[in-house]
């Protein structure tokens, strides 16, 4: 007990260290409307400003950023995302933003240069059609909703197929789960219901109601669940508030699933300040994951949600109003509502340690990076034949090491869609056994041994 209770002081003492968030950036006057990163080195900032918008990109794990667009709300000639509330980037050249004022979207092929405008509706009540929340699979298959309507694309939203009998549901934070299943959390405009977790077929067309978050017992209210965050098609989480029936003051809360969303057990339930719950999530692996809320107030957790940590606000945080969480590789970034600033956390509080006795949690860590990626290699003949499937095209490194660990050669990988065997000449090697590594970005996708054999 006395070993337990020494490890629980020095987590809850190493938590306060607000140091450990370092501010990257400041966008002067403006706020972060929308904090995302498709992959570990593809990550984008929409940041309004009273007049304009930009877009920002890194490329180097959020530790840089550069304005790569600028709207010009005084050429009405140009699509411009002034009032762009959402944007989401399934690929470093497709962008897709939701605008606070029409049921439109606005789409970029060019990297987030240019724009065009993309109705989703006709302007006729156009406010019970603007698009509040939104998602994408990859750069054809997405949804949307508005007050009266779901919207399902296939194409990138060319066309668009509207769905009915939705209108008395708000929908928060869909998430896809594949190409065709998207769940999401809901709840009756008029609160009769509480919030319920849904899950949507676009193949099929079909709804399925998989659970019903809880109300309080004495008071009745409901568990309120603002964000959802799929690790995979099985663990999920889940962050918002429920009242604490003292005025305005509210728990802050968060759920976890391991079976895809048809269960979900309180993995956070406290009282903070500022107590008014908490509204964003995001997770790396099944392990590391943080929550966020107002007025700087950051949870984080290495353990999968079995202990959630509170962190002191950064420092050089000005008003954390509302906050974004991202992962950009192996660090959790946020960005701020006001003032505009962006934060990289630096410390080495996560545990980012696969578990080797389990080659399925070395896969899913390395998903959790990449993505779907296929790494394979053959030997054959002094040829070390591999063959990467991968959609982003990454560059990757292959190393050979002898016996003593010294690297003996080192080849630089191109990557592709499809099996294609591109083969590496190794046939100056001496006798011996070898170790090959092939890495992306710093980790390791794939190790493996060859011998050769020298007449």
């Amino acid at each position: 007990m006395k070993k337990l209770i020494i490890v629980l002081i020095f987590l809850f003492c190493y938590s306060l260290n607000s140091g450990d968030w370092r501010k990257v950036i400041s966008f002067e006057d403006g706020w972060v409307n929308d904090l995302n990163c498709p992959d570990s080195n593809n990550c984008f900032a929409l940041v309004q400003y009273t007049f304009y918008s930009r877009l920002y990109k890194s490329t180097n794990q959020g530790l840089t950023w550069d304005m790569i667009y600028q709207s010009d709300p005084y050429n009405e000639e140009k699509p411009f995302l002034f009032n762009a509330q959402i944007g989401v980037s399934p690929h470093p050249d497709y962008y897709f933003m939701v605008m606070t004022d029409r049921p439109i979207i606005k789409k970029s092929t060019d990297g987030g240069k240019t724009y065009r405008r993309i109705f989703l509706d006709t302007l006729d009540y156009q406010f019970n059609r603007i698009i509040y929340t939104m998602a994408m699979f990859d750069t054809n298959n997405g949804v949307a909703k508005s007050e009266d309507w779901f919207y399902v694309t296939k194409d990138g939203w060319e066309t668009i197929e509207k769905i009915s009998g939705l209108d008395t549901l708000s929908i928060y934070s869909p998430v896809f789960l594949n190409d065709s299943i998207v769940v999401m959390s809901a709840s009756d405009n008029d609160d009769s219901t509480g919030v319920l977790f849904i899950k949507y077929n676009t193949k099929k067309n079909e709804w399925s109601y998989l659970f019903e978050f809880r109300r309080e017992q004495v008071t009745n209210f409901a568990h309120i669940i603002y964000d959802i965050f799929f690790i995979n098609d099985s663990i999920g989480f889940g962050c918002g508030y429920v009242k604490t029936g003292m005025n305005e003051q509210k728990y802050d809360l968060i759920y976890k699933t391991t079976d895809g969303g048809y269960n979900w057990k309180i993995s956070l339930k406290q009282i903070v300040n500022p107590p008014f719950g908490v509204l964003d999530i995001s997770f790396f692996d099944a392990k590391n994951g943080v929550a966020v809320g107002n007025w700087g107030k950051i949870w984080t957790t290495n353990d999968g949600g079995v202990t959630w940590l509170h962190n002191e606000t950064p420092k050089d945080m000005t008003d954390g109003v509302t906050l974004k969480v991202a992962w950009s590789g192996q660090h959790p970034i946020i960005g701020t509502f006001d003032h505009g600033e962006l934060f990289r956390y630096e410390g080495d509080f996560f545990d980012f340690t696969p578990d080797t006795t389990d080659t399925t949690d070395i896969e899913e860590y390395i998903k959790n990076i990449f993505g779907d990626i296929e790494v394979k290699a053959q030997f054959y003949h002094s040829q070390l034949y591999i063959s990467i499937n991968d959609p982003q095209f990454r560059k990757y490194k292959l190393q050979i090491f002898d016996i003593m660990g010294n690297a003996v050669k080192e080849f630089e990988l191109s990557s592709g869609v499809g099996t294609l065997y591109v083969p590496y000449d190794i046939s100056d090697l001496t006798s011996g056994a070898y170790l090959y590594m092939i890495s992306c970005q710093g980790v390791v996708v794939k190790t493996g041994k060859i011998v050769s054999i020298r007449n």
